[in-house]
């Protein structure tokens, strides 16, 4: 909709606009979208700009190994093992007073953010598996199959800063 067919270029004042009566386009949600508030009201009760909108994230670095190593001794007898490790840190809950608006890196410096008075927090979730599996023929009519597995994970907070107000001189005082 408001592209160009031949060149794919937007057509100036109706570019992403499915038109009113677009057979695909929702009644319900038509009647509803009515009932939502503008998100710029003036009045601060009904103005949803700067509300906490859930809890974002001012960074999420994931890392994720998988390995997996099958082998077969011989064809009566079988393995394969399985080893997962995820590593999720965040910078998080974001959307509160202050943010995550910091002076110095909450992650490498937490202890430099003496004034820092909102509620953001590192998060550091870390999870491993282990998954051991032997299959093993002993004669035609009996089949062993054997499954071990361990998991781990691990959750750690950090609050960044001084979680008491600040004792800054000429810094806002409890």
């Amino acid at each position: 909709y408001g592209f160009d067919p031949v060149t794919g270029s937007p057509i100036p004042g109706s570019a992403n606009i499915i038109p009113a009566n677009d057979p695909l386009r929702s009644q319900v949600a038509a009647k509803f979208i009515n009932l939502i508030p503008a998100p710029d009201r003036s009045t601060f009760p009904f103005n949803s700009v700067g509300v906490n909108a859930g809890d974002p994230n001012k960074s999420l670095n994931p890392t994720t190994w998988l390995l997996r190593m099958d082998h077969e001794f011989k064809p009566s007898l079988k393995m394969s093992f399985t080893f997962f490790m995820d590593k999720r840190p965040g910078i998080r809950n974001c959307g509160d007073v202050q943010g995550c608006e910091t002076k110095s890196d909450p992650i490498s410096s937490p202890q430099a953010n003496n004034d820092y008075i909102g509620d953001g927090f590192i998060q550091k979730i870390s999870n491993q598996f282990y998954h051991q599996q032997v299959d093993w023929v002993i004669r035609p009519n009996i089949f062993n199959h054997t499954t071990i597995a361990f998991p781990t994970a691990w959750v750690g907070i950090r609050c960044w800063g001084s979680r008491e107000y600040p004792t800054t001189p000429g810094a806002p005082q409890r």
